[in-house]
């Protein structure tokens, strides 16, 4: 038998996050998860989603018998969920070269602290999954960002991810009439931060490709010239461009092959998948 705790101990990923969760978390906090994971027996070495469960439930209950606010406990829940839903899936791997920034593992706590959605927590495990193993690929703004962000603000911008190409331009052609895409949906976008708000345009004078999420499309030129309007991702949205959770679909990549084609001045030659 084990403690959860020389679990973490052993393990070069899990002792990662969990100081990562010592520079975030109040020292008050850090005693009452500390007392479980001291107290909490064991048999195995490997991290799972039982002992999580059984961190939880434990620590929960103990604070709702001790006389804890709701928002305590239900903050308390959030950080264990998401942190702990983040050592099953990083704890076999090797710990990458770089320091993880203190202030950054202080802002990430202070974010998930409040992320109750049980939809959204994935999300941030996959971020604090991909600064653990490359530190620096998401700013301290790109969380206050996605933390703001009601969940439907969110879904929105996956759904919008799928016009986007080369991971950062967003044809101004989807707005045309409604039809492709909400406008409203698309204010809502620039005023949640994912998308700047003023347009400008690229020009393409020889044949060009652009990259689409799950396939690259290669245009050849009709005309002397092709102009597209684009709006770009902010910062923050092209960041979390990543965390979407599906590739173009056919059907999709047809309709933008048909929107390129309509003036006559391009022609789509093929699209490709990426693997």
């Amino acid at each position: 038998m084990s403690k959860l705790i020389d679990i973490i101990n052993s393990n070069p990923m899990l002792k990662r996050l969990h100081n990562m969760l010592e520079f975030g978390m109040s020292t008050y906090n850090l005693k009452i998860l500390q007392q479980h994971l001291y107290s909490i027996e064991l048999d195995g070495t490997i991290f799972t989603t039982d002992y999580l469960s059984r961190l939880r439930e434990e620590t929960i209950n103990d604070m709702s018998c001790t006389g804890y606010s709701n928002r305590d406990i239900l903050e308390m829940d959030n950080v264990i969920s998401i942190y702990g839903m983040t050592a099953v899936s990083v704890q076999k791997e090797s710990v990458p070269s770089g320091d993880i920034d203190i202030s950054w593992a202080a802002k990430f706590y202070d974010c998930v602290k409040t992320i109750s959605d049980k939809n959204l927590q994935p999300l941030w495990c996959k971020i604090l999954a991909n600064e653990m193993m490359k530190p620096g690929t998401y700013f301290k703004r790109t969380l206050d960002v996605f933390a703001r962000a009601d969940k439907f603000e969110i879904d929105w911008f996956f759904e919008a991810t799928k016009f986007i190409y080369d991971k950062a331009c967003v044809p101004e052609f989807i707005l045309t009439e409604n039809k492709y895409y909400p406008f409203n949906q698309f204010q809502t976008l620039i005023d949640a931060g994912f998308v700047n708000s003023s347009s400008g345009s690229i020009h393409y004078d020889q044949p060009f490709t652009l990259r689409f999420y799950g396939a690259d499309m290669k245009i050849e030129l009709l005309k002397p010239m092709f102009n597209i309007t684009i709006y770009t991702l902010t910062d923050a949205g092209s960041q979390l461009f990543d965390l979407r959770p599906e590739k173009s679909t056919d059907s999709f990549l047809n309709s933008m092959k048909e929107m390129i084609e309509r003036n006559n001045f391009a022609k789509v030659i093929s699209i490709d998948p990426i693997s």
